[in-house]
């Protein structure tokens, strides 16, 4: 371009002389010559301005790729940290994920990996937000195991409250030299075997509720009692 640009002012300097001589056929030599130099420089500009807006172009491109690259790495991070947070909290309440559960989010993940090695961030980071959206499924699971644990735990204590009422109540009878009848007890022992039986069958709430019947049918075994205690005390 600095070639042509001198070339430019030589020749306008001779035009000016051939123009002061009055050489009107150098003039239009000269003329022709100088067109042709300035055609040059206007192609050589636009080549340039096309240059740079291909060299821009390529910058933004760089640079949204840079971007999308980095969502990309957020989002697998993000999905990798939610699932810790969810093991760490099945830990802390004793809850053990069951692995069928995590299938679909490590299925996802690990496409969305292989999608950033392969420099696709872009499906990369769908493929992550999937694996994290997944994760709600997972909670929902391990509330619904939290749940019945609580179940299994309310059936389990009001069977060994029903339990330890009997074990009073014989203690009692002992004490007062009082005789319980089986048969006084063949509600108790049906409810109670009800809600064991239950409670093998993972029916939690039906367990709880046997074996809290259970417990209020030893209410009437323990009035009956007390009954014959006063009448006892009256003789």
């Amino acid at each position: 371009k600095r070639a042509l640009e001198t070339q430019e002012k030589e020749l306008k300097a001779q035009l000016r002389a051939a123009h002061r001589v009055g050489d009107v056929a150098q003039e239009e030599v000269i003329a022709a010559q100088l067109g042709q130099v300035k055609g040059q420089l206007e192609l050589l500009e636009l080549r340039e301005e096309d240059l740079e807006e291909e060299l821009e172009a390529e910058e933004e491109r760089i640079k949204e790729e840079m971007e999308t690259q980095q969502k990309a790495e957020e989002a697998i991070k993000e999905a990798e940290e939610e699932l810790a947070e969810l093991q760490e909290e099945a830990v802390e309440e004793e809850v053990e994920i069951p692995a069928e559960a995590l299938t679909e989010f490590n299925s996802l993940l690990s496409q969305a990996k292989a999608a950033f090695d392969a420099g696709n961030f872009s499906e990369a980071r769908r493929l992550a937000k999937q694996a994290e959206e997944s994760l709600e499924q997972v909670e929902e699971t391990v509330e619904e195991i939290e749940e019945r644990q609580e179940l299994k735990e309310e059936a389990e204590e009001a069977i060994k409250e029903a339990e330890e009422e009997l074990e009073e109540i014989q203690r009692e009878a002992s004490k007062e030299g009082i005789t319980i009848p089986a048969d006084a007890l063949a509600q108790f022992n049906s409810l109670l075997s009800q809600a064991k039986s239950a409670l093998v069958a993972e029916n939690y709430e039906e367990a709880k509720r046997l074996a809290e019947q259970a417990e209020e049918a030893l209410e009437d075994l323990q009035e009956e009692m007390e009954e014959q205690e006063e009448g006892a005390e009256r003789e």
